[in-house]
């Protein structure tokens, strides 16, 4: 929900590339404190945060995920169909064998 308010002040990869830095501690304070250095538009910022049109949104997107297949995050899908190896070390060779077809 904080990365969709800062996208609608124009700050959404800004503020994920912070939040993914501090992955390990995301609390409210964190969010704020992000969103403060980004000097983020606060009153907004809270207000869409909070929003019913993005809490739908993201809904919408759990959905969709679970319609195809999408069990976690990270998952990668290939020509509609989700690859199964976690190590996508091989997915040059997945692609290339894909384009052959």
């Amino acid at each position: 929900m904080a990365v969709l308010a800062a996208g609608q002040q124009n700050k959404y990869w800004e503020f994920h590339r912070q939040l993914l830095e501090r992955h390990n501690k995301v609390n409210d304070e964190t969010l704020v404190d992000i969103a403060q250095g980004l000097e983020l538009d606060m009153e907004r910022f809270n207000q869409d945060r909070q929003s019913d049109a993005n809490r739908q949104l993201i809904q919408e997107d759990i959905k969709n995920g679970k319609a195809i297949g999408v069990r976690g995050t990270p998952s990668v899908f290939l020509n509609g169909k989700r690859i199964e190896n976690k190590d996508i070390s091989n997915l040059p060779a997945l692609i290339s064998r894909a384009l052959r077809k």
